[in-house]
């Protein structure tokens, strides 16, 4: 075994999506984290007062777009195997990437025990989450134990790095420069442009939300978002709810019978068939709130649309 990928895949839960995270042994590899909201080691120090919108939008990325195709191929397949062993032959666009996700959603499935109607008082809510893991299994069904192994996940993972995997350089870089120990206002356009550029839905769900990310003197987090800061649990997580929507219009499939929807069902009991009613569920008895979180949402895509990400950077 290549003792470049010892390591091991442990799987994380923020906002009630199963994500994954992949810790290495050995210091010569670089791996992105599966979400930005646990790269807690970042920028703990004030901003450097910059314009952001006096920034010049970054050179055009030459892989402006790639990764377009593989990423509707991930988010349409029912058969998850063959999607990842058609994608990690494509790493110039980044199918390694995808096809890692692919086993990683597959891992956790197989983790997930048999649903009992025992368990539920609402029949309907059993029959859902009954049918999305079914549906999850049938798409994992060609995956076999050792492909889902340890051992498995490292020779794969050394296969994407060897392969110069578009996504895993580049969200490497991104990675880097999140971690800058001053994460002035000029990064953060550079991070929100080189976003902007690539295109990839799911390389900005990840990575976006850290450039509306501060740090006091005292290492407390909040968000900048058009002015306003959110500082408290509640607001931290609209503002990460926000993202995490916003991500579906910019190219993430969220509609019914999706892999994020499902996947919600399945480990958080939440079964719904878009994220509108996902999150109207969940801001039911705060109308006004969900109201602030519809704003929220439509000031991260138009700044995508516009490239003008002045809203989401603090000057």
């Amino acid at each position: 075994m290549n003792k470049r990928i010892a390591g091991v895949a442990v799987l994380l839960v923020v906002g009630g999506f199963a994500v994954w995270r992949w810790y290495q042994t050995s210091p010569d590899l670089t791996l992105v984290p599966a979400n930005p909201a646990q790269l807690v080691a970042i920028n703990k120090q004030p901003a450097v007062p910059v314009q952001a919108s006096s920034e010049p939008a970054a050179a055009p990325n030459p892989t402006k777009g790639k990764t377009l195709e593989i990423a509707k191929a991930y988010y349409a397949s029912k058969d998850l195997r063959a999607f990842a062993e058609m994608a990690k032959k494509r790493p110039q666009e980044g199918g390694g990437t995808y096809a890692f996700d692919a086993i990683n959603i597959c891992l956790f499935i197989r983790k997930v025990a048999d649903v009992k109607a025992t368990d539920y008082t609402d029949a309907g809510l059993f029959a859902k989450k009954q049918a999305a893991l079914n549906d999850l299994r049938y798409r994992c069904h060609g995956f076999t134990s050792r492909e889902l192994s340890l051992e498995g996940m490292n020779e794969f993972v050394g296969g994407i790095v060897e392969s110069g995997d578009l996504l895993e350089r580049v969200r490497n870089d991104f990675f880097q420069l999140v971690q800058e120990s001053r994460f002035t206002a000029t990064q953060r356009l550079k991070l929100m442009n080189g976003l902007a550029e690539l295109q990839d839905p799911a390389t900005i769900a990840l990575y976006a939300t850290e450039a509306s990310r501060y740090y006091n003197e005292k290492g407390e987090q909040s968000y900048w978002v058009n002015g306003e800061t959110y500082a408290d649990n509640g607001r931290r997580e609209l503002v990460e709810d926000a993202w995490r929507w916003a991500s579906c219009q910019l190219g993430v499939d969220c509609k019914a019978n999706s892999l994020k929807l499902l996947t919600l069902c399945v480990y958080d009991g939440k079964c719904f068939d878009s994220m509108d009613l996902y999150y109207r569920d969940k801001y039911a008895k705060q109308p006004g709130v969900f109201e602030q979180l519809i704003i929220l949402r439509d000031i991260i895509v138009t700044a995508f649309q516009t490239r003008d990400f002045s809203r989401l950077i603090r000057p």
